[in-house]
């Protein structure tokens, strides 16, 4: 069976606070950390939206440049206060009319393309699919005096990750819905508009990159899969 188009969004336009620095231009096994997802998705793509910080699209793309990818599918944004901004001005950029969407941390350098491919294929018409790992820890709740409050159920709980899938029309729907309002998640944005988002348990490391120490774990992950 034939896909559907695909536009995938890049979001590489976050300030890395907690990092300390522009961790998605820094070199990872030789290339730039936000160059493996567009290496690794490009192939599925038929237009990929890369939003970057402000005033920063000439380095980015010179990057491309050096390091020999094809920017023939390639559209270049800068992005916004928030995610919810970003995805939004990278919506908004995709030409592609109907089809699929999947938004993506740059972050997040050692997503596969086998499980991209594994949420198209979970996704349809009109629900969404977002890849998640279990919770190994016990959550508590607490109140604004940091007292606990309670304990929650950890056999209902998931880490969400990135890429996150959805059809393209209905994700642009729900963010027309959201307003203003900022939200730290894709998945968060398609279920208060209504859809239904499916969760598919990926066990194979996702590492999103949010202190200098995961360099390292990035960096033995990619040599054990000897890339």
């Amino acid at each position: 069976m034939s896909r559907k188009p695909l536009g995938v969004i890049l979001a590489a336009a976050g300030s890395s606070l907690r990092f300390g620095e522009e961790k998605q231009t820094l070199l990872l096994r030789g290339l730039p950390v936000f160059l493996h997802s567009v290496r690794t998705f490009l192939a599925l793509a038929d237009e990929m939206v890369i939003a970057v910080p402000s005033g920063r699209i000439p380095h980015y793309q010179s990057l491309a440049e050096h390091f020999s990818i094809n920017q023939q599918q390639l559209l270049w944004i800068e992005g916004g206060a928030t995610r919810s901004e970003t995805v939004r001005r990278s919506l908004a950029a995709l030409t592609l009319r109907d089809g699929m969407v999947a938004v993506h941390d740059a972050a997040r350098p050692l997503a596969t393309e086998t499980l991209l491919r594994s949420l198209l294929d979970l996704a349809d018409e009109k629900d969404g699919a977002v890849p998640v790992t279990p919770v190994r820890d016990t959550l508590l709740t607490a109140d604004e005096q940091r007292c606990m409050t309670g304990v929650l159920d950890r056999a209902h709980c998931w880490c969400a990750g990135t890429p996150q899938v959805f059809p393209l029309a209905e994700l642009r729907d729900a963010y027309t819905r959201l307003g203003e309002e900022n939200l730290t998640d894709d998945t968060q944005v398609y279920r208060k508009a209504g859809g239904i988002v499916r969760i598919l348990p990926w066990e194979e490391n996702n590492l999103k990159l949010t202190y200098p120490d995961d360099m390292r774990f990035a960096e033995e992950e990619l040599a054990r899969r000897g890339e």
